[in-house]
């Protein structure tokens, strides 16, 4: 996260900003290499410097969309992700170690979570390259981490809409786990909207839990990332997210009252 120290901070616009969203402060784009004090208010600014993406969208409807190309391998943009990738023992790592490799990769097991938190909204898309064929029962899923532990709402390759408990597959539609192949091209992702989660690929709805209202039960609020285990070799070129920050979390970044519009 970059210093807020001192840079003068509208409080009343920042209380205006959390009940209002981007409504208030429009929709401007913000690449990270550009000089963001041309594009953003304060405001806009204030927000976006908790964040290391390659760029940053405001959207209408009290929606940031956050966009990290790994490609770039740079590697402040792991700040905004844990865990640490030194302490994963070359299960997430950046590529370059052969001649095919490109981006962050990540291997074997493991997790790979977005600091902010969202909640009611959000989506998130992953671009890479498959470099290994699944194993049974393996799976990538991007998706929603639950805010009280360790389990997880997410889609698996786009094709399945699952419930993890730590590692382990637990609820999901439909029941027959998604497969890849070597040098597959992926790009596939998870939305929840209205009390419905959506495994996509390029952005489209493959399956989802319409059907079935009780599926994302628990899922109101939470982080959003990726989890995988099996003989995974993939490559995570780009992240995209997409939703609308928790007020209660976002307050606590900047030092304000999420409640004080109301006194």
């Amino acid at each position: 996260m970059r210093s807020l120290a001192n840079r003068p901070i509208n409080f009343v616009a920042i209380v205006a900003l959390l009940t209002f969203g981007s409504s208030f402060i429009g929709g401007h784009r913000l690449d990270a290499q550009d000089d963001k004090k041309k594009e953003l208010t304060p405001e806009q600014q204030t927000i976006a410097d908790l964040f290391r993406a390659t760029s940053v969208e405001f959207k209408e409807g009290n929606r940031i969309v956050l966009t990290y190309n790994f490609e770039s391998e740079d590697e402040t943009l792991l700040d905004d992700f844990s865990p640490k990738i030194e302490t994963t023992k070359n299960r997430i790592r950046w590529g370059g170690q052969t001649s095919w490799e490109d981006g962050l990769m990540i291997a074997k097991y493991g997790t790979f979570v977005h600091t902010a938190m969202f909640r009611n909204s959000v989506r998130i898309d992953v671009r890479g390259t498959s470099y290994a064929q699944s194993e049974k029962g393996a799976y990538r899923v991007v998706g929603l981490f639950h805010k009280k532990g360790k389990k997880m709402l997410g889609s698996n390759h786009g094709k399945q809409v699952v419930k993890l408990s730590g590692m382990k597959v637990g609820k999901r539609t439909p029941r027959e786990m998604p497969t890849s192949r070597v040098e597959e091209r992926l790009d596939f992702g998870f939305s929840l909207d209205k009390g419905v989660a959506s495994a996509l690929i390029k952005g489209k709805s493959r399956v989802d839990t319409k059907e079935d209202p009780k599926f994302t039960k628990g899922y109101e609020s939470g982080r959003v990332g990726l989890r995988w285990n099996g003989r995974t070799q993939m490559s995570v070129d780009l992240i995209r997210i997409e939703g609308t920050l928790d007020p209660k979390w976002l307050a606590e970044k900047l030092g304000v009252e999420p409640d004080a519009k109301k006194k």
